[in-house]
């Protein structure tokens, strides 16, 4: 079985479609994501578009890392704000929670 690992893509929605792409092409058939997703100091849309991203190719195994863990706690603490692609914005409270509960 070929499991594809992938961790720090900190918001890069780009690098993160490039590297499921790669697994896929692969034949990658399990994920296995090791952390930072997002990058909790540029809050912006792009952090909650790899979260999705990454929920919906629904890795085997997730564990959350810092930045997840920062950007998601700061999130369920001020709630969701309307921004453009790179404003301020929170992860949606589901799924700042989702985050929050990885191992």
């Amino acid at each position: 079985m070929l499991v594809q690992l992938i961790a720090d893509i900190h918001g890069d929605l780009a690098a993160l479609e490039a590297a499921l792409a790669r697994g896929k092409s692969l034949g990658a058939e399990r994920l296995v994501c090791l952390g930072d997703v997002v990058d909790a100091f540029q809050r912006n849309r792009k952090n909650t578009a790899c979260v999705e991203r990454i929920a919906a190719a629904k890795p085997w195994i997730w564990i959350i890392g810092n930045h997840d863990r920062w950007l998601a706690a700061a999130s369920r603490k001020i709630g969701i704000a309307d921004a453009d692609d790179d404003g301020p914005a929170p992860l949606p409270i589901g799924l700042a929670a989702m985050v929050a509960n990885l191992p």
